[in-house]
């Protein structure tokens, strides 16, 4: 086969990584001598490999008939794959070690092959392969190095690389291959994963050329990288919580804890950005990081408390080290999807905040200076929803405050697409929340929860620590206390029950914000509350009216809902709640927030409008 022709099978089908005909190659006839046993059985899985070869580079009738004659020898492999090593004298392990790669190789061809054939030819190579998947990860379990950083490569082969790299050919033939006996037979074999799972983390660690060629360092790590990306989608597709099971117990079983996997990851993940960059590079580091982030939102990958900052700031630097180099842009953006999978297993915005701490958004600005072709709409619209509550909003005022902020109160954005959403939706609350913080002004909007008579002040004093009442005065909450506030106040889960995820300085202000945006927005709200009540009284039913604050959607502005509750009482109420959902790490949450708008403000609204 020449040259021109393996380079058409590299065009033909760039996923396939080609390099396997090196490695054969390497694998001379003198290292098989022609007194061993082994000899013709070498020869004759060399010629299956170049038929299979042919095929796949100009698959024509003549090839076709050539690549069913490597197909029909399934049996044959079979009977190869099922010698013995340890069976072996030691004058014939470099024999048998050189036909059993030839074999593996040979398989992973002809998978390769029937992946781009028609689907009866890839069932029908599927039911003739799959019987030789016990034998095949027997064989694997004894070809792979041992020691991460060993150079000696197992008997049969000229060195440890080309050990590595069919094996990982085979793993991913076996795992991409779209055979549904691969699920059932991970079930009954689960055990094989572990190996697997320890080259493909530590990926770094085990040699990837041969000394003195460099030139192929990629090939390895991006194979295993494919295999792990077709494993994950085999085993985590649509009822499969077993086979999700099995995935995640094993790969929890490569650390101590899911803190040493998230460095596992990084390291991978800084290691695969930095090799030579090949014609697939943008399509695996996409599929990697979208596998990654998966993994670690599956409530099976558990994880205590706020991701690590030393988690963050390698992952961080591998989006900066993707963008450069071109070849990598891409990848820089996906990094960011993964960097928004991190929030996902918190119940609060802890790990945002770390987020921003380390320099997340300096990426997202970087990406869209350099005008980056991809999606970042995922973690920029996360940042966005973020800044409703000032424990973010500080944040990202200490760490971009100097560079961002104007003081002008921008015009609100449809989409949160780039880094200038984010900074337009900070540019908008950091001038509302100085407001807050420097007038007061909430003190004379929200009323006071003691509706006996008491003392009462013009102005609010402060709110109860369970973020559930404000106070005027004193006397006023002690009055309250007294009338049944004991009973339900449950200050000891924090503000609104969050446990902590929310500060009171994070009630006050949202109650200011929803606030605000109740009396702009007066006209429109009265016409919904008093329909929905006029219907609900002619329907007999007894409810109240609550207005929602959708504040996980910010764009557009308009996302607040008024509906109506059944309330067991005797008369109708009065009042009006205001209700708001809030994105607390992987889940939006729903609280009622400290105050009431009595109907009136809503039927006077509608009053003055009919008279105009």
């Amino acid at each position: 086969m020449g040259e021109a022709d393996r380079s058409y099978v590299c065009r033909l089908c760039p996923f396939s990584l080609i390099g396997l005909d090196k490695v054969i190659e390497g694998m001379r006839p003198n290292e098989v001598s022609p007194t061993s046993p082994y000899y013709e059985d070498y020869r004759f899985l060399k010629a299956l490999w170049e038929l299979t070869l042919r095929y796949r580079a100009n698959p024509t009738p003549e090839t076709l008939a050539a690549f069913n004659m490597a197909v029909s020898s399934a049996s044959y492999l079979s009977l190869v794959l099922s010698l013995e090593y340890s069976q072996s004298p030691d004058d014939d392990r470099t024999g048998l070690g050189a036909v059993i790669m030839t074999a593996l190789a040979v398989m992973s061809e002809v998978y390769d092959a029937a992946l781009n054939s028609p689907g009866e030819m890839n069932a029908e190579v599927g039911d003739a392969l799959y019987t030789l998947w016990p034998d095949v990860f027997r064989w694997i379990s004894i070809f792979l190095p041992t020691k991460a950083a060993s150079q000696d490569p197992p008997v049969g082969l000229r060195d440890a690389c080309d050990c590595l790299f069919i094996v990982a050919r085979t793993y991913r033939a076996v795992f991409q291959s779209g055979d549904p006996r691969v699920r059932h037979f991970l079930e009954d074999h689960a055990d094989i994963l572990q190996p697997f799972f320890e080259v493909w983390l530590n990926c770094a660690s085990y040699p990837s050329t041969s000394p003195g060629n460099r030139s192929d360092e990629t090939i390895i790590p991006y194979n295993f990288t494919l295999a792990a990306i077709a494993l994950h989608n085999c085993l985590f597709g649509p009822s499969s919580d077993h086979t999700k099971m099995i995935f995640v117990t094993q790969l929890n079983q490569m650390a101590p804890d899911t803190r040493g996997l998230y460095r596992l990851f990084v390291r991978q993940a800084n290691h695969l950005v930095r090799l030579p960059a090949i014609e697939s590079t943008s399509e695996v580091l996409y599929q990697y990081f979208l596998a990654i982030a998966h993994i670690i939102r599956q409530p099976q990958f558990p994880r205590t408390g706020p991701c690590p900052r030393r988690v963050i700031a390698g992952f961080i630097d591998a989006g900066q080290h993707c963008l450069s180099r071109k070849e990598t842009y891409g990848a820089a953006c996906h990094i960011t999807f993964l960097l928004s999978a991190l929030c996902e297993p918190d119940a609060d915005n802890r790990t945002l905040q770390r987020l921003i701490e380390g320099g997340a958004f300096d990426l997202l600005v970087r990406i869209g200076k350099l005008n980056v072709e991809g999606d970042v709409t995922e973690f920029s619209t996360r940042l966005s929803i973020a800044m409703c509550q000032p424990t973010i909003l500080r944040v990202f005022h200490r760490r971009h405050g100097r560079e961002y902020y104007t003081g002008r109160h921008p015009r609100a954005l449809k989409t949160a697409i780039d880094h200038n959403a984010v900074v337009r939706v900070y540019q908008t609350h950091i001038g509302a929340y100085k407001a807050v913080r420097e007038r007061s002004h909430w003190k004379h909007q929200m009323p006071c929860a003691n509706t006996q008579i008491g003392p009462h002040n013009e102005t609010v004093r402060g709110i109860c620590p369970c973020g559930g009442v404000y106070f005027c005065s004193g006397s006023c909450q002690r009055l309250h206390w007294q009338m049944g506030h004991r009973q339900k106040c449950d200050a000891a889960q924090g503000p609104l029950r969050l446990r902590g995820a929310m500060s009171l300085n994070d009630v006050v202000y949202i109650c200011t914000d929803v606030y605000a945006y109740i009396a702009a927005n007066r006209k429109t709200l009265s016409s919904q509350v008093t329909t929905q009540l006029i219907q609900d009284m002619n329907a007999g039913a007894m409810t109240e009216a609550v207005i929602m604050g959708d504040l996980t959607r910010i764009f557009p502005n308009d996302v607040y809902e008024v509906y109506t509750r059944p309330v067991n009482a005797r008369i109708r109420p009065r009042t009006v709640l205001i209700e708001i959902k809030i994105q607390m790490g992987g889940a939006p949450v729903r609280r009622m927030l400290p105050f009431k708008l009595d109907i009136s403000y809503f039927i006077s609204s509608m009053s003055s409008r009919t008279g105009s």
